[in-house]
């Protein structure tokens, strides 16, 4: 006696073939996503502006809102500054220049 669970039709192979093809793409898209680098342009670096500096984004701007980046140990971008403007919510992003277009990339905050 045959196992009626066993799945030998043309139609169950092809479904099953479709299946596995598709596990096995979301599988390597899923690992595309690990090996992604940041888009920041390095000699640009890293920028915040907002509303403490009136939006002012322009490139290698220096002082407090323009990060550094840090090479020892794990790669970082690092900066420390006190606001002493107004307080409560401010807006603002996280930019690196791409194709010379200073908003080019952007993380807001």
């Amino acid at each position: 006696m045959k196992n009626p669970m066993v799945f030998t039709s043309p139609f169950f192979r092809i479904m099953k073939s479709a299946m596995i093809r598709l596990l096995v793409m979301i599988v390597l898209i899923a690992g595309m996503g690990h090996s992604a680098s940041a888009q920041i342009y390095e000699p640009d670096g890293l920028r915040i502006p907002g509303d403490w500096n009136v939006w002012t984004n322009t490139t290698g701007m220096g002082g407090v809102f323009d990060l550094q980046k840090i090479q020892s140990g794990t790669l970082r971008w690092h900066t420390t500054f006190q606001f002493t403007g107004t307080t409560g919510p401010q807006n603002f992003k996280f930019v690196s220049t791409s194709f010379a277009d200073p908003w080019g990339n952007q993380w807001a905050g």
